[in-house]
């Protein structure tokens, strides 16, 4: 019920606190006296459309709320809940007008006027005339039905059921059109898992492929810089490494005059053990590399496949390989659907057995 009714600069009212005891409260008053005024602020309250030409002259905005005790009223604690709005047993529903423009709060967060009407609709049924009853809305027969009975946890156990039962159809319909889906479409996806395992497709096949054509595109000059490596290194009558030794010797002779000439000793050993490092790497290189345009050609062919199959489905290869694992577990899926869809079946005809038994529990 309704405790307090509070209205601020709304028409004629500067501010107005109405509380309401226990049981019958009458209001009354001769024509004129302001009764249609509070009505029409209630109205508001339970989200009337609001006329912003009601703002007492003025002020700068009009207020209407209402303080009302929902009695352990489960379908408000559940709107208060799906709105994320604390609850408590007694709720407030307001409305600030400003010219031009209307805002509405319950429990002092701010809320959508449809939400507000909703809660209104709830805890506030408003007979007159014209305005709107609670009785003529079919969806609260059943509610009031079940209010009169208190059957509150036959209740509970009913909705629960049916929650399951909306759960599993809403599954079976969805699993029966992804059978129609797949059928209609299983030719075209067989096709494309064929074309994507016929592809033999590597991760890292790509980064491979550009390093080894890049190699062979550039064999000529590879063997030509490696020649005179291994030219001036090794191969020739006088060659690095025979000058590096025999400049190693005369320095360890300058040595034992000069001790100061024993300092470079250690660098240039080190540094005809890197050269000669080097020279037998460069030789393994050309001994193991050749140019090879039957290879490159083929590479090339391969990079264009790979190339346009991307473009085709606008993937890069991981993503191709992503979609052929999904392809083949969609396929795959499809040989038991026959199975999934009987199981989905004997799950709902489970549901419904027990909604019908709690359906009978709370009939009687």
């Amino acid at each position: 019920m309704i405790r307090t009714l509070y209205i601020r600069d709304y028409a004629l009212i500067d501010e107005l606190e109405i509380n309401f005891g226990e049981g019958l409260n009458i209001l009354t008053g001769e024509t004129g006296a302001g009764k249609s005024i509070i009505i029409g602020a209630l109205n508001l309250i339970l989200g009337e459309r609001a006329d912003t030409d009601a703002v007492r002259s003025g002020a700068s905005k009009a207020i209407a709320e209402a303080h009302i005790a929902v009695n352990g009223d489960q379908r408000i604690t559940r709107l208060l809940a799906e709105n994320d709005i604390e609850s408590s047993e007694t709720v407030i529903l307001r409305r600030e007008i400003r010219p031009g423009s209307s805002r509405a709060f319950i429990n002092d967060a701010p809320v959508n006027i449809s939400v507000l009407k909703q809660a209104g609709d709830m805890l506030v049924d408003l007979h007159g005339q014209h305005d709107h009853q609670l009785l003529l809305h079919e969806d609260q027969h059943r509610a009031m039905v079940d209010g009169f009975t208190q059957a509150t946890l036959a209740l509970a156990e009913y909705l629960n059921a049916y929650r399951q039962v909306v759960a599993v159809r809403k599954d079976l319909a969805a699993f029966r059109k992804r059978e129609k889906d797949l059928q209609e479409k299983s030719e075209l996806f067989s096709f494309q898992l064929r074309e994507l395992r016929a592809a033999g497709l590597r991760e890292d096949e790509l980064a491979e492929m550009e390093t080894e054509m890049n190699l062979l595109d550039n064999a000529e000059e590879l063997d030509k810089q490696s020649a005179i490596v291994t030219g001036l290194g090794s191969d020739g009558e006088i060659n690095v490494i025979d000058l590096l030794a025999r400049i190693e010797k005369a320095v360890e002779e300058l040595g034992r005059i000069q001790p100061e000439f024993e300092s470079y000793l250690q660098e240039l050993h080190s540094a005809r053990v890197s050269i000669e490092e080097l020279l037998r790497f460069t030789e393994r290189n050309r001994t193991n590399f050749e140019y090879n345009p039957a290879r490159l050609e083929k590479l090339r062919l391969r990079q264009a496949e790979l190339a346009r199959l991307q473009k085709k489905y606008a993937a890069d290869i991981p993503g191709l390989i992503e979609l052929r694992d999904e392809l083949e577990k969609t396929l795959g899926l499809a040989d038991n659907f026959d199975l999934e869809i009987g199981k989905r079946e004997r799950e709902l005809q489970r549901q419904l057995t027990n909604l019908k038994r709690c359906a009978l529990t709370l009939h009687e």
